[in-house]
């Protein structure tokens, strides 16, 4: 009697080793999609020399007497 519930369990054993080893191997080669490329470097917008000077005095990178030197040889006065 011991032989036959051993028999039939063994059977199942398999069958239960055989599952684990088949859905590790599916989780672990299922294909991820690749990372997604790094965004491109901000694009600064090109103005005209007047809207560059602008923007760089309100930065505050420039004094305001070389903005109104600049300015001025922009305009031409």
């Amino acid at each position: 009697m011991h032989t036959v519930i051993v028999a039939n369990f063994i059977p199942f054993v398999v069958v239960v080793v055989v599952a684990i080893v088949v859905v590790v191997v599916a989780v672990t080669r299922t294909p991820h999609p690749p990372p997604a490329p790094p965004p491109p470097p901000p694009q600064r917008p090109i103005g005209s020399a007047l809207d560059v000077l602008d923007h760089r005095y309100a930065r505050g990178e420039i004094e305001r007497d070389e903005y109104l030197r600049r300015r001025s040889d922009i305009l031409g006065q």
